[in-house]
Formats: C-alpha cells, sequence, structure tokens
C-alpha cells in the first residue's frame, strides 16, 4: 500500500509520499505511472505533480527472459554441430561444461527480451491543503563576499532563507516559498558587500573600508576650485634626506556616502535584514535595494562653483 499526501490546486496536483515529514527520505513516486502519464518533478525533494488528483498508480514490471540459448554463428556447420543448445543444458554446477567450453567459440548466447507490463498498486491519499495555484520559485542567488582561507564562501541561496516557525507548521515545504521570509542580517551584509563591489565605478567612488565587520563607500567629488599644495616628497622617508618639495594639485574630495555593519562596531550603522512577504518578494526587494545603492554610489558629482563647495551639482537628476 502506498501512502500520499496531496494538495489541489488550479493548475495540477501535488502529491508527495513523504507522510512523515521527514528530513531525508527516499521517495519512490518518480518510478511510477500515475493517471498513465509520468509525474513531473517539482523543486522540491519528494514532491511532484499531476495533471488531476491519481485515480490509478502503477509500476513497470520487468519480464524475466526468454528462451535463453547459444546458437551456431555459421549455419553451414550444421549436421557437424548441433545448431542450438538451451542454456541449461551446457550448464554443470552454475558453470559451463566441459564438452561445451571446447566449442563455445563457434556459438552466441541469444534471448528473447519480453517487454515490460504495467501492475496496478493500492494506494491511499489524503489531501491536506487546497490553494489557488502552485508557482516554482524565482531562481534565487546572490553572491557572497567574504572567504574561508582560500576558499570563497558559497553563494546565498534559497536554503539560507528562513521562515517563521508557525509557518513551516501549518505550511508543507513545497508552498513554504509563498509565505513571509528573511535573510540574516549577516548574509545581508554580504549580499550587499559582495554587490558593491563588483559593480563600483572606480572613477566616481571608492571603497576604504572593506572586512568582514564593516564597510564604507566614499564619492570622489571634482573641485569647483582646485588649489596648489607644497610637499616634502622625502618627509615619509625613514631616512634624514634633504627636503624635496614638489608642487601638487588637489582636485577632488572624498565624501563618505554608505557605510554599513552587521553587528555594533565603532560608529558604523548595522544593516537591517533583508524581508519579503514571499520568497519572489524577498528576490525583489533585495533587487531594488542593490540597484539603487548602486545608482548613488555610481552618480557622478561635482562641486557646485556658485556657492563654493557648500553644495554639489549631479550630473543627472534620477
Amino acid at each position: 500500500m502506498i501512502k500520499l499526501i496531496g494538495i489541489k490546486t488550479n493548475n495540477g496536483y501535488l502529491i508527495s509520499d513523504n507522510v512523515e515529514n521527514k528530513n531525508y527520505h527516499s521517495t519512490r513516486i518518480d518510478s511510477l505511472i500515475i493517471n498513465d502519464s509520468e509525474p513531473i518533478k517539482t523543486f522540491k525533494n519528494a514532491w511532484f505533480r499531476t495533471e488531476s488528483k491519481p485515480h490509478k498508480i502503477q509500476t513497470l514490471i520487468k519480464q524475466e527472459p526468454q528462451n535463453q540459448r547459444w546458437e551456431l554463428k555459421d549455419k553451414s556447420l550444421i549436421g557437424k554441430f548441433k545448431e542450438i543448445y538451451l542454456a541449461n543444458e551446457v550448464m554443470e554446477d552454475y558453470d559451463y561444461s566441459d564438452d561445451f567450453i571446447e566449442i563455445k567459440g563457434l556459438y552466441e548466447f541469444k534471448k528473447d527480451i519480453l517487454p515490460d507490463i504495467l501492475q496496478d498498486l493500492e494506494f491511499e491519499i489524503l489531501e491536506i491543503l487546497e490553494i489557488e495555484e502552485f508557482k516554482e520559485p524565482v531562481g534565487f542567488k546572490y553572491k557572497r563576499s567574504g572567504q574561508w582561507s582560500n576558499q570563497k564562501y558559497p553563494d546565498v541561496t534559497e536554503m539560507d532563507v528562513k521562515y517563521d516557525l508557525v509557518s513551516q507548521l501549518l505550511n508543507p515545504s513545497i508552498i513554504l516559498h509563498e509565505h513571509p521570509c528573511r535573510l540574516s542580517v549577516k548574509e545581508s551584509y554580504d549580499i550587499v558587500r559582495a554587490h558593491v563591489k563588483e559593480n563600483i565605478n572606480p572613477k566616481v567612488s571608492e571603497i576604504t573600508s572593506d572586512y568582514d565587520f564593516c564597510f564604507t563607500v566614499k564619492k570622489k567629488i571634482p573641485l569647483a576650485k582646485p588649489y596648489k599644495y607644497e610637499f616634502d616628497a622625502n618627509s615619509l622617508s625613514s631616512r634624514k634626506k634633504k627636503p624635496k618639495i614638489e608642487t601638487r594639485i588637489v582636485d577632488k574630495k572624498s565624501v563618505e556616502i554608505f557605510e554599513m555593519c552587521h553587528a555594533k562596531y565603532g560608529g558604523y550603522t548595522p544593516i537591517n535584514p533583508f524581508l519579503g512577504e514571499s520568497l519572489e518578494d524577498l528576490k525583489m526587494n533585495i533587487d531594488s535595494y542593490l540597484e539603487n545603492l548602486m545608482l548613488i554610489i555610481n552618480e557622478p558629482v561635482r562641486e557646485c562653483s556658485n556657492c563654493s563647495g557648500a553644495g554639489v551639482v549631479f550630473n543627472e537628476i534620477k
């Protein structure tokens, strides 16, 4: 007897044989024929989709080969040698007889393969839920900044997404992605850090702090009125040298535009964890945040010449 649980939807029927909700379960549904069709795999292990509620479940049974025999390869030798030996005629104690071993090279083994047959199986199904529509979860994968020794941290995927306990208790795993979820503060920090590092325009902004615990980005702002100053190029040398005065030009300033941490550290601001009403909503919130953040970080600005640098001018208004 096969025991199943099912979920009725407007676009198919979901079934699973993991009725005890075990973490490790070996399903047999993928080897069955349900309503004369093969069940369709879903993204979730042990969950499958059928067009309608199962009313017939069958399994393919392989039949034993029939008429196993040894046939003479060269038919012109018929008369000198026997044309056919049945398989059991040439066996002695699970091995070929001595007489047959001497002529075995003249024969080839053949057998008749019979088609598989379908066998009906007994089953019972408990319908646990009915929902409007079943949707596979969106692709959820983000690069994570940081590494263990020489190995990069693994990407943040749907396996890292957390759901509240009530949702987990009340909903089967196959539809859990449709419920409120979140990432941890550290995972959110790692995603933002990795995205900024990969997409920052170094001509416009620069990363001045880049650690597993804090992160800072500063904007490079061209000055409205560049100025010159004199600098002793030998002043940084550990050995006493004759001063070497150089004239340098300052044409830009650096202003902090973004900073974050994932746990309290100095004056840094802990980033808020990413949240969503569903996995799809979570992804939309992450993508929107990253897009808007990079628009701000990569937007070129310059000092306003009319107010002597008290304000800045954006190249584009967004």
